[in-house]
């Protein structure tokens, strides 16, 4: 509907996963409060077949799928009727890095985080405040717990929040 604003979801598979099994293993649309866009992307592949959101040697702060996230969200605001401040990523694995990633270096356009199982990279500087919710198995073996505790920290300082308190153990 052209006259109602819409939230705008973008979720990233991961490394061995597609789009449509991420959208599946989600179930994202079927548990949306309100109305919705949800996209999901497919990355490239590198030189071993397996899916990738870079560039090797891609600095932190310019990522190649980066733009790919900009060229998505000036799309869907060019077809649709989109509440910019209601744009949140979502992702799994290393599509959780990525939005991780993303959360950071887009932080003035993105509202919210979801991630599952991801690490980060290391943009240098992350624009606005990313309200963020990072789930992570203390025995992830791709990624360490160390690892997600270090986003948390990252996530807490970018949006002007003291860093020191401790996760919760469900």
């Amino acid at each position: 509907r052209p006259d109602r604003p819409y939230n705008l979801v973008v979720a990233f598979h991961g490394r061995t996963n597609s789009n449509a099994e991420v959208r599946r293993y989600f179930g994202l649309e079927g548990q949306a409060g309100e109305p919705a866009i949800v996209v999901y992307p497919a990355s490239l592949k590198d030189s071993r077949g397996l899916n990738v959101w870079s560039d090797p040697g891609d600095p932190p702060d310019r990522l190649r799928d980066f733009r790919l996230f900009d060229a998505v969200l000036e799309t869907m605001a060019d077809a649709y009727c989109l509440d910019m401040g209601r744009v949140f990523v979502v992702g799994h694995s290393l599509g959780g890095s990525f939005a991780n990633s993303l959360a950071c270096a887009r932080g003035g356009v993105i509202r919210g985080l979801a991630s599952v199982g991801g690490g980060s990279v290391r943009p240098k500087d992350c624009g606005g405040p990313v309200a963020a919710m990072v789930l992570h198995n203390p025995r992830d073996e791709q990624v360490p717990v160390s690892e997600a505790l270090r986003l948390r920290r990252a996530l807490l300082a970018q949006d002007g929040l003291p860093t020191g308190s401790e996760p919760d153990e469900p």
